[in-house]
């Protein structure tokens, strides 16, 4: 049977990996420091824990892969449009449309990234909040696309 202190510690584990918004590494050391407080304690706990840091460090390694993906994609772009965009210019070939493509698709590649970027913390938090909710219930929460880095 679950003791109200077991739901409430649950809780801020999941909830306490909001804490990157004010630290770095946040999402990590505040769950993984109550973890190892209270893994011992508390099957529940444990599980919790482990779920809640599974998730954060499953969401570090998608954010480094995008980040990587919209980088690369940028300074493809960016070069590949570079000699279109500077023989434009110096030739002044104004009714070649080439010479409008340059500023665009990096603007619109930092758009593109900014809403991916954007949709990604709101889902981060969102799922954070469900998972905080669900374990001062009693409920174990399984994080959507969480890989399982601690069993």
């Amino acid at each position: 049977m679950l003791d109200t202190n077991q739901k409430n510690t649950a809780s801020l584990m999941h909830f306490s990996a909001l804490g990157k918004y004010f630290f770095p590494f946040g999402n990590l050391i505040f769950p993984l420091i109550l973890w190892i407080l209270f893994k011992e304690k508390s099957d529940f706990c444990d599980k919790n824990g482990k779920a809640s840091i599974n998730f954060q460090l499953s969401f570090l390694l998608y954010g480094l892969i995008i980040g990587a993906v919209a980088i690369g994609l940028m300074l493809f772009f960016v070069f590949n449009h570079l000699e279109t965009y500077e023989t434009s210019h110096i030739h002044h070939h104004f009714f070649n449309h080439d010479w409008m493509l340059p500023p665009f698709v990096p603007f619109g590649m930092l758009v593109l990234i900014g809403c991916v970027g954007l949709a990604y913390l709101i889902f981060d938090f969102f799922v954070i909040v469900s998972a905080g909710l669900k374990a001062q219930k009693g409920e174990v929460y399984r994080y959507p696309l969480s890989i399982p880095f601690i069993k």
